[in-house]
């Protein structure tokens, strides 16, 4: 019998299971497509989707694989360091420009600019329940200060039957990617401590998110279809035969 759990993603992303470092299978399906996440201990793989990815812990880097043209792209820990750097130096420039823009306008340059911290979010309850593909939800609505808009659709974690062991991966990938964490809101939902959610963060564990432009239009949606409990395979975790690998365009001086 499993106890509690913790989960995360809309984005892009899902979860995982068993006991310690027990192997897990999430299916999800976005904008109508369904793709695949699995993990275990250190590792996660996604697949589905036109890119995929195999995240290594235990090897401190991230392959992005291409399978129509069989290709994949590394990145360790040092890459993402000197992106860091990277995206830092426009934003040092823009401090020094400081005495010369209105606030107002610098405030909005700033949050543009590669590396900026993700916007501020409100999560208000909607007062609603709902059962999504089994699970018994109840209703938020996520505002941006970036003027997007969500409707999040969560469950207790004990309905998804994931320890907190379970997700260690996505907090170690959370860790590994923490520069871009700011840009990837569905992978730190994915990490976070589903206990004691901090505020911006919807409590208990997503299983439908839409998200929605100005005007109430449905932009996307990502859901939470089922997870399944059994051992994955190690081949899962290694980049497949037959591919070549392909420099990130713009990593290498």
């Amino acid at each position: 019998m499993r106890k509690r759990a913790s989960l995360l993603f809309p984005i892009l992303f899902a979860a995982l299971a068993g006991a310690a470092n027990a192997d897990v299978t999430i299916v999800s399906k976005m904008d109508g497509e369904m793709h695949t996440i699995r993990a275990t201990g250190q590792k996660i793989s996604m697949s589905g989707l036109r890119n995929g990815m195999i995240f290594r812990g235990d090897q401190k880097l991230m392959w992005i694989l291409n399978p129509e043209k069989k290709t994949y792209s590394e990145m360790t820990e040092a890459d993402l360091q000197a992106m860091e750097e990277k995206m830092n130096a426009p934003m040092a420039e823009l401090e020094k420009m400081k005495a010369q823009l209105p606030p107002a306008m610098l405030e909005q340059m700033k949050r543009s600019m590669p590396g900026a911290a993700a916007p501020k979010r409100t999560v208000v309850p909607m007062n609603e329940a709902r059962t999504i593909n089994g699970f018994p939800c109840r209703g938020y609505a996520v505002s941006s200060e970036s003027g997007s808009a969500s409707e999040v659709w969560s469950t207790d974690p004990a309905s998804v039957e994931l320890e907190p062991e379970d997700l260690s991966a996505f907090k170690e990938f959370a860790a590994f990617m923490k520069t871009m964490m700011p840009g990837m809101e569905s992978w730190a939902d994915w990490a976070k401590d589903f206990d004691h959610p901090k505020e911006g963060q919807v409590p208990g564990v997503p299983i439908l998110t839409i998200v929605k432009d100005e005007s109430g239009k449905e932009l996307h949606r990502t859901e939470l279809v089922r997870v399944e409990h059994g051992a994955v395979a190690s081949s899962e975790f290694e980049v497949p035969a037959g591919y070549t690998e392909k420099a990130i365009t713009g990593m290498a001086e």
